[in-house]
Order: C-alpha cells, then sequence, then structure tokens
C-alpha cells in the first residue's frame, strides 16, 4: 500500500469527509491533522466519528486514531463490497453529511444504510436539498441512487430517519456542463413542523410566499405537520426548477423565540440571491459536485452563485486524491466559474 496522503483537517469536517469518500473509492489511504482545530470544539464529534466508523465498514479499512475529539487520523482502505447497515448517530448529527461521504464509494458496489439523526440542522443540507438538487445534477454524471425521508429530526434532539440505497453505475461518470440556467417554471415550497401547531408550518410558507410574489411561475405547496413527535423544531425547503433541469435550492430553519413569518422571509431570501445570481449551481451544491467532477472523463463546467470557503476545501482536497486538474475564476463571496479535467476513474 502507497503512503498515505498527507491531509490538512484544519479547515472543517468537509475535508475529513471529502477524504473518506474518496480514499474509500480509490483506495488510496491517508492521514489528516489538526481535524477541525480552526472549529470552538475541535477534533472528531459524533458524527465525524460515526463516518470514519460507516466508511470503514464500506470499504474495511484499517483506522487508527478514530477516537473522540482525536485531531489525527490514519485511514487505510480495503476493497469496497456490497453492504447493509443502519447507523445511529446518536444525536442530531447531519444525516446527509454522512451520506455525502459514502456517495463516491458506493459507485463501485450496492449500499443500502438506513440513518437516525437529524435531517433538518443548521449547517448542513436538509434532507429535501438532498433530494430535490443534489440527486438530480449527479444523475447528470450518471450517478443514480434510492433516498428517502422517513421521518424528520431537528436539532437539538434530532431522532429523525431516512433510507439510502445506491445503484452501482458504469465508471467512468460523464463530464457535465452547468452553465445555463434556463426559464424558471415553478418553485416548490415545503414547509414542515413537529412538536407544534400547524399554523406555525402555514405561516412559514405565506411569508416566503409573499416574499417571492415577483416570480410569474407555479408556486407548489406542501405543508407537513407532526403534532405529536420526539423530536420538536420547524423549518420551510425552497426548490426553483428550470425547463433545462436545473434546481437551485434554500432552506431556514426554526428556532426557540424565532417567529414562523422570519422563518419564512430568510428561506426566500437565500433563494432570491442564487436567483438573481443567474447561475445554475448554488452555494452549497458547489463543492459537493468537485469530487464528481474529478472523477468524470472529460471536462466538466458550472457557473456558481458564490465561491465559497467550503468550495476551495473540496478543490484542494480532491486534488490530492486525484491529481486532477482544477482551475477556478471568482473570489471568495463573489459569483465564480469552475473548470474540471477529470481522470476518468474507471
Amino acid at each position: 500500500m502507497p503512503e498515505p496522503i498527507p491531509v490538512d483537517g484544519a479547515a472543517g469536517g468537509q475535508v475529513l469527509r471529502t477524504s473518506l469518500a474518496l480514499s474509500a473509492l480509490t483506495g488510496k489511504p491517508f492521514t489528516i491533522s489538526s481535524i477541525r482545530s480552526n472549529r470552538p470544539n475541535p477534533g472528531l464529534q459524533p458524527q465525524h466519528f460515526t463516518a470514519v466508523k460507516t466508511l470503514a465498514e464500506t470499504c474495511h479499512a484499517e483506522i487508527e486514531g478514530a477516537v473522540k475529539e482525536s485531531r489525527q487520523l490514519t485511514f487505510k482502505p480495503g476493497k469496497v463490497r456490497p453492504s447493509s447497515l443502519q447507523v445511529n448517530i446518536g444525536s442530531a448529527g447531519s444525516v446527509t453529511l454522512l451520506l455525502q461521504a459514502l456517495l463516491p464509494p458506493s459507485l463501485r458496489e450496492e449500499v443500502r444504510l438506513r440513518v437516525m439523526g437529524g435531517g433538518d440542522v443548521p449547517f448542513a443540507p436538509p434532507a429535501n436539498y438532498f433530494s430535490g438538487v443534489l440527486q438530480p445534477a449527479l444523475k447528470a454524471f450518471g450517478v443514480h441512487f434510492e433516498f428517502s425521508l422517513n421521518k424528520r429530526g431537528y436539532y437539538p434532539k434530532g431522532n429523525g430517519a431516512v433510507s439510502f440505497k445506491s445503484v452501482p453505475g458504469r465508471l467512468p461518470l460523464k463530464a457535465v456542463d452547468f452553465t445555463e440556467l434556463g426559464q424558471l417554471q415553478s418553485i416548490q415550497c415545503v414547509s414542515h413542523c413537529a412538536s407544534l401547531p400547524r399554523e406555525v408550518a402555514v405561516n412559514q410558507a405565506r411569508a416566503a410566499h409573499k416574499k417571492l410574489e415577483e416570480f410569474d411561475c407555479e408556486w407548489i405547496e406542501s405543508i407537513e405537520a407532526a403534532p405529536h413527535s420526539d423530536t420538536i423544531g420547524s423549518g420551510l425547503d425552497l426548490l426553483a426548477c428550470f425547463d433545462n433541469g436545473a434546481h437551485l435550492g434554500a432552506n431556514a430553519l426554526g428556532a426557540k423565540g424565532k417567529p414562523a413569518v422570519t422563518v419564512g422571509e430568510e428561506a426566500a431570501v437565500h433563494l432570491l440571491k442564487s436567483l438573481r445570481s443567474l447561475r445554475p449551481v448554488d452555494v452549497h451544491l458547489a463543492d459537493q459536485l468537485i469530487p464528481f467532477m474529478g472523477l468524470a472523463k472529460g471536462t466538466s463546467f458550472f457557473q456558481c452563485a458564490e465561491v465559497s470557503q467550503h468550495l476551495l476545501s473540496s478543490i484542494a482536497v480532491t486534488k490530492q486524491f486525484l491529481d486532477c486538474e482544477i482551475s477556478i475564476v471568482g473570489d471568495l463571496g463573489q459569483p465564480g466559474r469552475v473548470t474540471v479535467k477529470g481522470v476518468g476513474f474507471a
């Protein structure tokens, strides 16, 4: 086995997840140091520890340093094998961030996973974003999987559940061109709450709709309310759908003392920013696409609403594992264009 790739994990958990994903798929070991050292609670936290353990099971990896709050970890992957796993993150840790790490290695073999944790939590893509924005974007590469939200889980209790099943496809992946936004056809709104009055979800949706009235398109609204649940919280997810298959997503979450109207307006403002950028890739999707662009055969492009630190970190890690050519035009916090010459991994 080659020497482990040295990875600087100071930037956050995303660096760890991307490293795990590409290591498990390519068979390249890595050692990550200074794990999340720039965060208030540095080192491996429960959700990161769960990601390491899950990926290790998927590819029968040898791991060193996988203990709580560890700041250094070595991961030596074996071969990805078909697997069926049940994972409980044990907190409101994000279920979708765990699945992000699992997606690349699941290109090889069928992986079935049921995950308990947080499906609608801060600083992570909600379950509706995973299925409404990420899933159709990855389909363009030739990545196919089944995903279902079984139960919502909010911070801090969690108790949400999702199911995932990969559909291994033919490698290498196809190159993509996400540079045109197309014509806006509809905006889908899913407003949801648990252990709260249904009016909370209704008021969230009403506020979002009012904020987005300037757009002459179909408004598709869904209200979800679970008055008696073992989790408590609310949120609103928006999905803008275009005639060329592009999707832009935005969301906002409720919090104690935060009015429902504010939640709806907040989600609408996020979507407005993406819509007015006239770019087909929103700020949250951009970094998630990079590993797949690096794996694809040929040159892929996208134009994004904003260059984020997550995007820059994803580029740096992907280049370490795949040695692909990636160029970016645009400053941090501004719209950008990314070009990736993939390695045609098969």
